[in-house]
């Protein structure tokens, strides 16, 4: 027997004290390593790619507007002489980047004359004539206007009316749709260069940025998508080419999605998978290119790595605690016996026989232990008395004063309604029915709170129960104001209630929010106020709740202990009641504070955080 008890409390030592910090270190690495690397995956590394990508667009587009520059010295002399547009063309054709960069380049007169053209070779040279017949012999657009007034002018992607017979028909193919660039030629004719940059060259830097997360060696992220799009949310550049002109952003997430420089992203696509990303604005174009870069993949790809190791941890730590667990078996028993005496007497112990005593032969350091173990028996049973004596009466006194408190408020309401209808019935006022009736819901209403407060204090050993579910704060407001009009008719004072101007939703427990509200209407009402008022508002992502009195204040050297437990500056009160109410709040993740406390004008806000849910909508895929 006894070297059973000693081998079982030999193994609970030792699991607690080397299988404890196993699991703990299990857990912080199965939540919050893992949970951090995924923030992190989510939060950092995606939005940073997106970035990257969005300044890699814009040093393409920069680019382009050097090599076009290129060509504003050839332009000039070719205005000032005509006889030097060979020149020009010469130049086009020889400069480096040019036909890498432009489709159509052409050289306008001040009245927006076209002098000349300059056509990539790559273009298909069947389509020659046709592309000349499209070309016009003047051209007036706004942008030839701005470009008079600016030295440079961009326009957004779009299929060019000098390459396409049908530039309105919806394209999905890069190759046909071009960027335009705008220079003006200085001179004493001035002119402007007009060139349509290849828009496949601008693809392909957006199916660069996924094209190392999808190889297999690499990130192997084969769900990952990439997509330029404009302040429309519409998509002008996508690695799945066939989402050309699809609006990936709706309207309703548009502010949220594109507000800053750069940030993660997440939403639901399509298919109902969750997805996670970075979304980037290209920086460093001109107010015509309103453009960001969204970069995403499913979560399930992203967080793949970590999920496997949470798994292969998780099997690694039950092998460990199952190991340990055989040789604290083993270990236990190896040393049960020159303890046995010990262990028989720590079991009587255990079991309340503060007379158990122990041999204690040898100055080694069993013998140590063995008097020591009879030198605490001896002290705890003297002192067993006296302390169990001691809890006894702090205990009492704690719940008496709790009590005392709680069952205070619920109280209030029903004598000052018991009283309105004493009242009503002594002067014969023909409203006593309808009292009646509001008193016996009162009685009702705070009967069910009298019962909360006593369920609450049965669990005293625990804590306490809370029955948390979604609850509207305006129509919480409106129920309590009949319960405030109740307690503030007694002493003549009135109470103003202002719900919140939209709908708004906590995860609260009804009973104990409305209980700290009737509480500090009542601190209000003792410090004869006159009128009161409880406020709520949106603030952010949390709601803010005042009450605010016209009472005589508080003293400003007692605002550092105001929620202290037992501390008042009443009279009567027993100093819990604005402890409690910041146990309530902090329990529910919020907080509770004096705001202001002067004679006329003393101020309680509570803060509470808005039931999830409640943002705007992701964007749409």
């Amino acid at each position: 027997m006894a070297t059973s008890s000693l081998t079982k409390r030999f193994l609970l030592t030792l699991l607690f004290s080397a299988a404890l910090p196993l699991l703990g270190f299990g857990w912080f690495a199965l939540t919050g390593v893992r949970e951090r690397m995924e923030k992190r995956t989510g939060d950092v590394y995606l939005p940073q790619l997106a970035s990257d990508a969005a300044a890699n667009l814009a040093a393409r587009l920069e680019q382009m507007r050097r090599s076009l520059a290129l060509l504003v010295a050839p332009a000039g002399a070719a205005l000032a002489a005509p006889a030097r547009l060979r020149d020009f063309e010469d130049q086009a054709k020889l400069l480096p980047g040019v036909n890498d960069e432009f489709d159509v380049i052409l050289l306008l007169g001040a009245e927006g004359a076209v002098l000349h053209a300059h056509y990539n070779p790559r273009l298909d040279p069947t389509a020659r004539a046709e592309r000349r017949a499209l070309l016009p012999t003047r051209i007036e657009a706004p942008w030839l206007d701005a470009v008079r007034t600016s030295s440079e002018v961009w326009i957004d992607r779009h299929l060019s009316p000098f390459l396409h017979r049908s530039p309105e028909r919806i394209s999905r193919d890069p190759a046909e749709h071009n960027v335009g660039l705008a220079l003006r030629v200085p001179g004493a004719s001035p002119g402007c260069l007009y060139a349509l940059g290849r828009w496949d060259r601008l693809q392909d830097a957006v199916e660069g940025a996924v094209g190392f997360l999808r190889q297999p060696d690499e990130a192997s992220l084969p769900s990952v998508q990439c997509a330029l799009i404009d302040q429309r949310g519409v998509a002008l550049a996508h690695t799945e080419r066939g989402r050309y002109g699809d609006v990936l952003v709706r309207e309703a997430a548009r502010g949220r999605v594109m507000v800053a420089t750069r940030g993660p992203v997440s939403f639901v696509d399509a298919n109902g998978q969750a997805r996670r990303g970075g979304v980037a604005r290209v920086e460093g174009l001109p107010s015509a290119l309103n453009w960001w870069l969204i970069l995403h993949a499913r979560e399930d790809e992203l967080f793949a790595s970590s999920r496997q190791f949470a798994s292969l941890l998780s099997v690694t730590i039950g092998v460990l605690l199952a190991v340990l667990v055989v040789w604290s078996l083993f270990a236990s028993r190896a040393i049960v016996r020159p303890v046995r005496e010990l262990a028989e007497a720590t079991r009587k112990l255990a079991q309340g026989d503060l007379s158990a005593r122990v041999a204690t032969p040898g100055r080694d350091e069993l013998g140590d232990l063995g008097r020591a173990f009879n030198q605490m028996t001896q002290d705890l049973q003297l002192s067993r008395e006296q302390l169990r004596q001691a809890e006894r009466q702090a205990a009492w006194a704690e719940m008496a004063r709790q009590v005392a408190h709680e069952i205070k408020n619920p109280l209030t309401p029903m004598r000052m309604s018991a009283q309105l209808l004493q009242r009503a019935r002594r002067d014969g006022d023909a409203r006593w029915p309808e009292l009646a009736e509001r008193l016996a819901k009162t009685v009702l209403d705070q009967t069910d709170v009298l019962a909360r407060i006593a369920g609450a204090f049965r669990q005293v050993a625990g804590p306490a129960r809370r029955h948390v579910a979604p609850v509207d704060v305006g129509e919480l407001l409106v129920d309590a104001q009949r319960f405030f009009a109740d307690l503030a008719a007694a002493k003549g004072a009135q109470v103003r209630v202002r719900p919140p101007v939209e709908p708004v939703t906590l995860e609260v427990d009804r009973q104990e929010l409305g209980r700290v509200l009737v509480n500090l209407v009542q601190n209000g009402l003792d410090a004869h106020a006159s009128a009161i008022e409880v406020a709520a508002q949106r603030d952010g992502d949390a709601l803010e709740l005042t009450v605010a009195d016209d009472g005589v204040g508080i003293p400003a050297e007692q605002h550092t202990r105001l929620f202290d437990p037992y501390f008042t500056t009443k009279t009567s009160g027993t100093g819990l009641g604005l402890a409690i109410c910041r146990r309530v709040i902090e329990a529910h993740g919020g907080e509770i504070a004096l705001r202001a406390s002067n004679p006329g004008a003393t101020v309680f806000a509570i803060r509470l955080p808005l039931r999830p849910g409640s943002e705007a909508a992701a964007p749409a895929r």
